[in-house]
């Protein structure tokens, strides 16, 4: 249970930073004096961070194990958050802002190496549990942004979500003692316990190590009970929830290379697609509409909705998915559920908007399902660190340059039929990851070096 509620305290802290700001930043510049320039920077440094992240946590995961490095990501979150509220310039508010989202990327790299470690039989539901959180944060801490700073001011708005990260950090110290204890009884009673947040392997009774296994198990589908013993354990199929007995015995003895294997580009597809369409919704969707006639506070109130909207599909799409073998139908309903919004926002914005908004809003579930795959397409939690931050390092990359895009196709062309056709073009994407990662297999049954 300590380990549950750490993980869900992770979730619901991640996002609380990322959009409790931009609600009280005209009153944080009546202060700070901010511009086009600096609000810019504090934009993109949210997906900035998260890129960076996705492609340093799998070697840092190696070098410090994933507790300790859990640990250090929570304490830089929550130092930067808390020093931001004190800032007294612009510069200082946005390297402290940087450190804020350093800290909060390696956590959302990290949090399906973490359900692949400590719930590798139940990775749907919690899937389904932290994504929801992630969702409620992400669509609430606007909310709750104005009232706080009305009640005691933007920097006690701002810094107040520091609470969480701290609440987060409680549980993880005790998992990090408790971690550390394992380790000195494996080295004492078992054997030396493997570094970097791998598993080690567990003894059968004859006290031997059994060996690595991706090395012994069968193909999936081969063996089973009915299966010699000499053939060695069977393997569960890619996309099915596996034994924890059996994913506890699992480890990585090489490493992969992940830029080199077909299944991590075509992840990495499916969260640059989903991310270049959130973001670009999250920036551009109220301005969209205020240019179709609505009044700006009913414009807020859609995108609130859009925002909502995130969490009946991240509750229900992994625990659907983790069902499935194959996921490509129900990613392909999903990003269908964008066309359909898209082409309602595009001809007809004013006429029918509430359901144009739920298409979209409904489309975010891919963003799930790209999260739930990382761990039913790895074995190990080495490998969903690997895949993990290569596939989200890669997506929030281009997630990056999606908003500024779609702007500017907007001023370049005088409306926004070319800004749909480049969120188009990243649909595409996401389809042809969608259809390159759907196919049941694990990343480190290739690619190896």
């Amino acid at each position: 249970m300590t380990v549950l509620a750490s993980i869900l305290l992770l979730a619901l802290s991640l996002r609380l930073a990322v959009s409790g700001v931009s609600p009280v930043l005209a009153d944080i510049a009546v202060e700070l004096p901010f511009g086009t320039a600096s609000t810019g920077v504090l934009g993109m440094l949210p997906t900035a961070a998260f890129a960076a992240a996705g492609f340093a946590v799998p070697v840092l995961m190696r070098r410090l194990g994933l507790e300790a490095l859990l640990l250090l990501a929570i304490i830089m979150a929550a130092v930067g958050q808390l020093g931001r509220a004190m800032a007294s310039d612009v510069p200082s508010f946005l390297v402290l802002s940087g450190l804020t989202m350093a800290g909060y990327g390696i956590g959302n790299i990290l949090l399906p190496p973490l359900v692949k470690r400590y719930f590798p039989d139940r990775i749907g539901l919690i899937t389904a549990l932290y994504v929801t959180l992630l969702a409620v944060s992400t669509a609430f801490s606007p909310l709750l942004a104005v009232p706080l700073e009305q009640a005691a001011g933007w920097r006690f708005s701002i810094g107040a979500w520091a609470a969480v990260s701290v609440a987060a950090l409680v549980p993880w110290l005790v998992t990090a003692w408790t971690e550390h204890s394992r380790r000195k009884i494996s080295r004492l009673v078992l054997q030396p316990y493997r570094p970097g947040g791998l598993e080690p392997l567990q003894p059968d009774h004859d006290h031997t190590a059994r060996p690595p296994m991706h090395h012994a198990l069968a193909a999936p589908g081969v063996g089973g009970a009915g299966a010699s013993s000499m053939a060695g354990p069977a393997g569960p199929a890619p996309g099915a929830p596996a034994p924890a007995t059996a994913l506890a015995t699992t480890t990585s003895t090489t490493a992969v290379r992940v830029w080199r294997s077909p299944l991590a580009w075509g992840l990495a597809l499916v969260f640059a697609g989903t991310s270049s369409n959130t973001f670009a919704m999250f920036t551009w969707l109220p301005p969209l509409l205020v240019d179709s006639g609505m009044l700006p506070p009913m414009a807020g109130t859609m995108l609130a909705y859009y925002a909502i909207l995130a969490l009946p599909t991240s509750l229900l799409v992994p625990l659907i998915a983790a069902r499935l073998r194959n996921p490509l139908g129900l990613g392909l309903l999903f990003t269908g559920f964008y066309v359909a919004g898209y082409a309602g926002l595009l001809l007809s914005p004013s006429f029918g908007t509430w359901l144009w908004i739920t298409l979209a809003g409904l489309g975010q579930g891919t963003f799930a399902l790209a999260l739930l795959l990382v761990n039913l397409r790895t074995r190990t939690t080495a490998g969903a660190g690997a895949l993990s931050g290569f596939a989200q390092g890669i997506g929030y990359t281009v997630a990056c340059a999606g908003p500024l895009a779609f702007g500017l196709l907007r001023d370049v062309s005088g409306d926004w039929r070319a800004s749909f056709a480049l969120l188009g073009a990243a649909l595409l994407l996401l389809v042809v990851g969608l259809v390159v990662v759907g196919r049941p297999r694990y990343l480190e049954d290739s690619g190896q070096s």
